[in-house]
């Protein structure tokens, strides 16, 4: 599995809590806190990406790679976590997410 085999344990995982859909995983090559904007992108990319992608207050969990285990024997794609936070989060496209990084990280 990707996320238990490429991640590193400081990585972050984000997925929603709810909805099937697919994960995100973002890189912490430095170790340092996530910002909070940085986590709410995430949160609002990984609702995207869920069979929630239409709705709205979609909640999402976010957590160290650290704690995201792959039982033994469990079906594809099938993971348990611990140590998690959930976020409420509206969706968000890849394309609507460059212009959100405009206005809230690219301010003069």
């Amino acid at each position: 599995m990707l996320t238990t085999k490429m991640a590193k344990p400081q990585d972050w995982w984000f997925h929603s809590r709810i909805f099937h859909g697919a994960h995100l995983i973002l890189r912490n090559y430095n170790r340092l806190q996530l910002p909070e904007k940085l986590k709410i992108l995430c949160c609002r990319l990984a609702a995207y990406h869920s069979k929630a992608g239409k709705s709205s207050n979609v909640p999402v969990d976010y957590t160290q790679i650290r704690y995201v285990r792959k039982p033994k024997g469990s079906p594809a794609g099938y993971v348990t976590y611990t140590n998690q936070k959930t976020m409420y989060v509206d969706p968000l496209s890849w394309r609507e997410a460059a212009q959100w990084i405009k206005k809230e990280w690219m301010q003069k």
